[in-house]
């Protein structure tokens, strides 16, 4: 068997942080590429920083003892997938070990006793609202993807970032990304930081045969095209259309092909945002506008539709009733693991799926839409993603007791867990993968969120209007989005008077 890349073979145990940059313009419409970075730039400070400098960011926090009790997590329930919260035993994993230590540091330190309340996926924001409506909370902080939180936000249920003690917001080990991205007149509600390890499991990338590669004769592999700037939606089709190959010979495209590129409809976010796509904008005044229905977004997603309407493109979600012989598999998977797709565009945490493969999968980010993009663009799932948000029903004592844990938690996973992550993992292994490495630099570096994406649970529907135009080869973006202006703008109206506190 063909060894996997060790490199992404071990992410999914083994992630540590959220990379941020400050960037605010969507590319497509500045000059200069990026071929690459020395080192990556991790929730907004180098990932290789001298100890003096990880130093200067403690928060100097003293030793205090909360009375005993247990502080308490409210967490979506991982199942199998990596905890980045709940690890109460040691590990021989150096990540958990890390989270385990991590946690009884906290316990020690502060007289508490670190626990999760776990609750199903989607429905843990139900379930938090629910609860605060009662009068109750059994949980002191809200752990999920910031979908489902924007609503409790909304509600009037979060505290927000200039109503919280102890905090320091702009410490590095906090996302300078995400409080860009998600902020409405300067207010956030949720927040991520070293310790939300699903913030990077979340990103979306796009996942390679390199064997294919090499067997197509391909000039340049998606590693080189990366570096010399050329890694583009153009040449991302080309390749796809040219490993598309009909294995069965009945003339038209049926899953039994070998195709160019497959996925879920889900890819259709994760392609945009790689190609400069934004729903909202933010004024001088850092107020959300409307950009989805602009024309150079609505161009990017007539890109999208029309790259996962080719024969040479499997979109998965249009063969419902397909049975993998596969135990727990299904049809991106087994496509890819039996050599018949040469791109995957999925998020970091599939990559356990493909451990088994007998061929070597790489990884490279998502395309630019062309070479004048100034950067290349990973976007952040708003749902199996993760941030902290506070509830508003804590008292004033139990509320900095609180901030007090998550700002010692995100300061000790900056320093245990990512360097657990990217120090020992990612640098022992260089030497085996040092073209993975570079791509995980770029990917690392310029993650972003949207929050229209966000917005999404409140009825703000771009992202399922986009992934129907996919499923359907639909074309008729501007007419389609058109329909929905007046209700997004609505929408909009209604988060900044909540986030502003507005009437």
């Amino acid at each position: 068997m063909k060894k996997i890349t060790a490199l992404l073979a071990a992410l999914l145990i083994s992630a540590g942080c959220i990379a941020c940059t400050g960037r605010n313009n969507p590319g497509g419409d500045e000059t200069g590429g990026t071929k690459g970075t020395d080192k990556t730039n991790v929730t907004g400070s180098d990932a290789g920083t001298s100890a003096g400098t990880e130093e200067s960011l403690d928060p100097g926090l003293e030793k205090q003892d909360f009375g005993g009790g247990k502080m308490v997590f409210l967490c979506r329930d991982y199942g199998t997938n990596y905890n980045e919260i709940g690890i109460f035993e040691d590990s021989p994993n150096n990540v958990e070990s890390a989270v385990y230590w991590r946690n009884f540091k906290l316990n020690e330190k502060y007289n508490i006793k670190i626990d999760v309340n776990y609750q199903a996926f989607n429905a843990i924001h139900t379930y938090a609202q629910t609860q605060m409506d009662a009068n109750d909370i059994p949980f002191d902080i809200i752990s999920c993807g910031p979908m489902f939180q924007i609503n409790l936000a909304m509600n009037g249920s979060l505290y927000a970032n200039d109503e919280i003690p102890v905090i320091d917001f702009t410490k590095a080990y906090w996302s300078q990304t995400v409080m860009a991205d998600t902020s409405v007149a300067n207010r956030n509600y949720f927040f991520v930081s070293d310790a939300n390890m699903w913030a990077m499991n979340a990103a979306g990338v796009v996942f390679f045969n390199s064997d294919m590669i090499k067997d197509l004769q391909f000039e340049k592999s998606p590693y080189d095209l990366v570096n010399e700037n050329a890694w583009t939606y153009e040449a991302m089709l080309s390749m796809s259309r040219r490993a598309y190959s009909d294995l069965d010979s009945d003339g038209v495209p049926s899953i039994a092909d070998r195709f160019g590129s497959v996925s879920t409809y889900a890819a259709s976010e994760t392609m945009f945002a790689g190609l400069g796509g934004t729903t909202l904008n933010k004024d001088s005044d850092d107020i959300p506008e409307l950009t989805i229905t602009d024309q150079k977004n609505i161009d990017r997603i007539t890109r999208v539709v029309e790259f996962w309407a080719e024969d040479s493109s499997l979109l998965i979600n249009r063969y419902p009733d397909y049975q993998s012989p596969r135990a727990g598999g299904n049809l991106l998977a087994d496509t890819l693991l039996d050599g018949r797709a040469l791109f995957s565009q999925e998020q970091l945490y599939q990559l356990s799926t493909f451990v088994d493969s007998t061929y070597v999968i790489g990884m490279v980010p998502c395309p630019k839409y062309d070479e004048n993009q100034k950067d290349y663009r990973t976007f952040i799932h708003v749902a199996h993603s993760s941030s902290f948000s506070l509830p508003n029903l804590l008292t004033a004592e139990r509320l900095k007791q609180t901030a007090t844990v998550l700002e010692d938690m995100a300061y000790l996973s900056r320093d245990g867990v990512k360097h657990e992550y990217y120090d020992v993992n990612l640098t022992i292994r260089r030497a085996q993968d040092e073209e993975s490495k570079a791509m995980l630099d770029i990917i690392f570096s310029n993650m972003t969120i949207d929050l229209g994406m966000v917005l999404q649970a409140s009825g703000f529907n771009a992202s399922t209007v986009v992934r129907n135009l996919v499923f359907n080869k639909d074309t008729s973006v501007s007419s389609t989005l058109a329909g929905n202006v007046d209700s997004y703008n609505a929408l909009l109206s209604n988060m900044v008077k909540s986030f502003t506190g507005q009437k």
